[in-house]
C-alpha cells in the first residue's frame, strides 16, 4: 500500500511543523513494520498570511513536497490540489490545526484492504466538538442519514484514508470550501461504495478557526440535499409527495367539515403532489439510465 497524505493547510503557524514530522515519523514506522510500501506528504499553504510558508520551507523531510497558492482558495480546493499532485494509489488527508489523533493512523490502515475509504468518525467520549458546532453537527449527521438511508456518525471528518480512483470520480462536484469531506462521503455512500467510520478522538483547536458555524452548517445542508437529488432524487421527490399530500387531505377534510366539498387548495395539492412523485420516478429512471451509460 502506498499513500499519499495531503495537508491542507491555513495560517497553522503554531502546529503545522511538529504535526508534519509527527506523521513522517508514524509512516517511517509504518514501513518499518511494513503495514505501507511508500508513502508522501503534500503540504498544500493555502495562502497563509502567517508565518506557515516559511516553516514549511524550514522542514527537512525527504518525503515532503510543499505546494504553495498564492491566495486562499479554500479548504476543498487545497485537497484538490493535493490530490492532483499526488503519485499515489491511497490518499490520506488530515486537517493541520491539532485536533485530531494522527496517531490512530496505524488503526485506520488496517481496514483499507476492506474498504474503498475509512473515515476518522469524531465520536469517542469526550471528542471535544466546539459547543456552537455540537447540535449543527449533529442535525447534519441525522439529516445526511436520513436521505442517504446510511448511519452517518460523521459526514464532514477531516481524518480520513480513501482511494484516489473514487476521490476522482466525483470531482466536478467539489467545491473549493469547506464541503469536500462531505460531498465524498454523500457522493460515496450513495454510489455504493464499501466505506467504514472508526470512532476516534477530537482535541481543542489551537489557534482561530475559519469555520462560520450559521453560514458553513446552512452550506452543508444544502450541500447534503443537492447530493440526494443528484444521486436518489426517488427519494426526496417521494417525502416532498408525501408532505404535499398530506397537506392536501388535511385541508380537504376541513374543507368537508366547512363547505361539504373540497377546495381548490387542497384538489391543488393532491395533483402537485402526484407531479412531484411522477416528477422523481423519471428523475430516477433518468439518472440510473446515464450511469449505466457511462
Amino acid at each position: 500500500m502506498k499513500i499519499s497524505a495531503v495537508l491542507p493547510i491555513y495560517n497553522e503557524e503554531k502546529v503545522v511543523g511538529k504535526i508534519i514530522k509527527r506523521l513522517d515519523k508514524i509512516f517511517k514506522e509504518l514501513i518499518k513494520n511494513k503495514k505501507v510500501e511508500d508513502y508522501e506528504i503534500i503540504a498544500i499553504d493555502d495562502g497563509s498570511t502567517d508565518n506557515t510558508g516559511e516553516i514549511l520551507k524550514k522542514i527537512k523531510i525527504e518525503k515532503l513536497k510543499i505546494i504553495t497558492h498564492k491566495q486562499n482558495i479554500g479548504y476543498g480546493g487545497a485537497i484538490k490540489t493535493g490530490i492532483k499532485n499526488s503519485k499515489f494509489d491511497w490518499i490520506f488527508i488530515v486537517d493541520c490545526d491539532n485536533t485530531y489523533p494522527i496517531e490512530e493512523i496505524p488503526n485506520l490502515i488496517k481496514y483499507c484492504e476492506e474498504y474503498d475509504m475509512v473515515i476518522g468518525a469524531r465520536t469517542k467520549k469526550g471528542a471535544k466538538i466546539p459547543f456552537l458546532r455540537k447540535f449543527p453537527k449533529w442535525l447534519l449527521n441525522k439529516y445526511a442519514s436520513f436521505l442517504s438511508g446510511y448511519k452517518i456518525p460523521d459526514l464532514n471528518s477531516g481524518m480520513r484514508f480513501f482511494k484516489k480512483e473514487l476521490s476522482l470520480k466525483y470531482w466536478k462536484l467539489y467545491p473549493n470550501k469547506f464541503s469536500f469531506t462531505s460531498v465524498l462521503t454523500m457522493a460515496s455512500i450513495l454510489d455504493g461504495y464499501n466505506i467504514i467510520f472508526i470512532p476516534i478522538d477530537y482535541y481543542k483547536r489551537e489557534g482561530k478557526s475559519s469555520i462560520n458555524p450559521i453560514k458553513d452548517t446552512i452550506r452543508f445542508f444544502s450541500l447534503v440535499s443537492r447530493m440526494t437529488f443528484y444521486f436518489n432524487p426517488l427519494k426526496p421527490f417521494f417525502l416532498l409527495g408525501i408532505m404535499t399530500f398530506s397537506l392536501g387531505f388535511m385541508k380537504s377534510i376541513i374543507d368537508f367539515i366547512n363547505v361539504n366539498h373540497i377546495g381548490n387548495f387542497a384538489l391543488f395539492m393532491f395533483i402537485f403532489s402526484a407531479q412531484l412523485f411522477f416528477f422523481g420516478i423519471v428523475l430516477d429512471i433518468l439518472i440510473k439510465f446515464l450511469k449505466s451509460e457511462n
